[in-house]
């Protein structure tokens, strides 16, 4: 295939793939004539701007100085009690949201449990499942610095001055990364908000999806419609800030990630492990003593046993669930890299990458799989009007199929691939490749002898991190899955609002399982590759 051929169809998968199913909504919404009438439903509106602004808000107040503070605490740790919490934190980022909901749901204290319903447990329970990714981030940016700096802080300031003034100000752009993620996890995201009964824009859009005009009265397209456009403004700012921290952090110096030697404390060692294991295990704990309830006490015999059903009962699920996870991890790790190979030469495909990673970021996951349905509808009248078959109604609408669910999963997941490929091509030398491809006069040896040695470690790093987040998205995919086309995260998700019963908790025991398991392999073949 020639170059202009590589470049047309990555455009074709950007602009398609991607760009069409996350636009479509509101290109709908902006042409239906029943939308201008949303202002007589002003109340109705500012109620749920009320709620997610304030979601928003108290989840950040809560994760944003902790998962700062970890993130110090972590960089200060020598460097074996950092690789434990950074494999705990690591777990976390990876554990599936119905997990994290239904883990700390069941948490009781006594009788009572602080997380019932409500704006306040729903933005602590957005804190918890946000603090992996917001330890992770800053730590990234720390390792990412110039050490200089801090050597010459060092010299003229002390410890506390150094870190806010100097430290924290380095990674500022790393700070605001973090927290435009959070707010994109928190606001785009209905797990949470759908269980603990909080009406925000995105939980809105999915209750009229799957039950539309049950308050109103209205049509069904209208109800959606209406939902959708009052939503534009969340993935509008969102999507601007994600696009101006990107261009912000590519404008900054790479500097190396290899470890540098600092002075560690027996305290800041065992406090970051201490904290990461207090925050990730509680609610595994929580959700063994839940499957293990019996009538009077605790059994281990009848939580093992109780696994091991729910293991056998949904076994094919779970086989579906795993290998459509990882093809689509593969997948789109492959084009992510590509297109970041290919952007870095054109500025034209950056923009295009940058801008459709913001869109996936910005956009709630119930739009993501309304925009999925309006092009797979639209694919069905073509097929059936200009070829005559029904190949594609079988696939896309018909099923049993998760293939309109990995495509949800692609959408969603780019900006993760993105963010691991982008800073591993932006360290390669600019002559890469160039003497090999010299001497050999082959594109070809080129890969073999340099590109793949240097670059397996992050197509493997975004393959696994696009089939763990896969293994455990709900949001937009439960909106296109097709009848027996459901995941195993789709099946938590629906039972868990019949209540936490002993077999729903060794339901999630068994996906977190999986999920490990899975994140346990790519970090093997990772370790192999190295």
């Amino acid at each position: 295939m020639s170059r202009f051929g590589g470049r047309f169809a990555i455009a074709i998968a950007l602009g398609g793939l991607f760009a069409t199913p996350l636009l479509l909504p509101y290109v709908k919404s902006l042409f239906d004539t029943s939308t201008l009438s949303l202002w007589q439903e002003s109340d109705r509106i500012f109620t749920l701007a009320c709620h997610t602004c304030g979601l928003v808000a108290l989840t950040l107040a809560i994760v944003l100085p902790v998962g700062t503070g970890l993130a110090f605490l972590l960089r200060a740790a020598s460097r074996s009690w950092r690789n434990a919490a950074g494999i705990l934190f690591a777990i976390g980022l990876v554990t599936p949201l119905p997990i994290t909901t239904v883990a700390w749901h069941a948490f009781q204290l006594r009788q009572w449990s602080p997380f019932a319903q409500g704006p306040v447990p729903a933005a602590v329970l957005h804190a918890l499942a946000s603090l992996p990714w917001v330890v992770l981030i800053v730590a990234v940016g720390l390792v990412s610095r110039d050490p200089a700096a801090d050597d010459d802080a060092r010299l003229h300031a002390g410890p506390w001055t150094r870190a806010m003034r100097v430290t924290l100000s380095s990674v500022r752009g790393y700070v605001t990364l973090a927290v435009l993620w959070v707010v994109s996890q928190t606001a785009c995201e209905i797990v949470i908000t759908d269980l603990l009964q909080v009406r925000t824009f995105a939980e809105e859009v999915y209750t009229q999806a799957i039950a539309p005009g049950t308050e109103t009265g209205i049509a069904a397209e209208t109800a959606v419609a209406r939902a959708v456009a009052v939503s534009w403004p969340l993935p509008l700012i969102l999507g601007v800030g994600f696009i101006l921290t990107m261009f912000w952090l590519r404008r900054e110096p790479m500097q190396s990630m290899r470890e540098t030697a600092n002075s560690s404390s027996l305290f800041a060692n065992v406090l970051v492990v201490f904290l990461a294991l207090g925050s990730m295990a509680t609610p595994v704990v929580t959700l063994l003593f839940r499957c293990c309830a019996t009538s009077t006490s605790y059994s281990w015999l009848t939580g093992f046993n109780r696994v091991s059903l729910a293991g056998q009962e949904n076994a094919w699920l779970l086989a579906d669930s795993v290998v459509t996870a990882i093809i689509t991890g593969l997948s789109v790790s492959l084009l992510a890299g590509i297109t970041v190979g290919t952007s870095m030469s054109r500025r034209y495909f950056r923009i295009a990458a940058f801008g459709t990673a913001a869109l996936a970021a910005a956009i709630p996951g119930p739009i993501v799989g309304l925009g999925i349905r309006s092009v797979i509808d639209f694919l069905l009248v073509f097929e059936e009007m200009r070829l005559g078959t029904n190949w594609l109604r079988g696939v896309l609408y018909d099923g049993p199929s998760l293939l309109p669910v990995a495509w949800v999963w692609a959408i969603r997941a780019w900006p993760l691939a993105l963010a691991v490929w982008w800073p591993a091509i932006a360290r390669l030398p600019g002559n890469f490749g160039e003497a090999t491809r010299m001497d050999s006069g082959s594109l070809m040896a080129m890969l073999r002898h340099e590109a793949l040695p240097m670059l397996w470690r992050p197509f493997i790093t975004a393959s696994g991190l696009v089939a763990a987040f896969a293994l455990g998205e709900v949001s937009g995919s439960r909106l296109v899955a097709t009848p027996g086309g459901q995941s195993f995260a789709h099946d938590v998700f629906a039972r868990m609002h019949f209540g936490i019963t002993p077999e729903l908790a060794a339901m999630c025991l068994v996906l977190m399982m999986i999920v490990v398991a899975c994140l346990a392999s790519f970090a093997a073949v990772r370790r192999l590759a190295h």
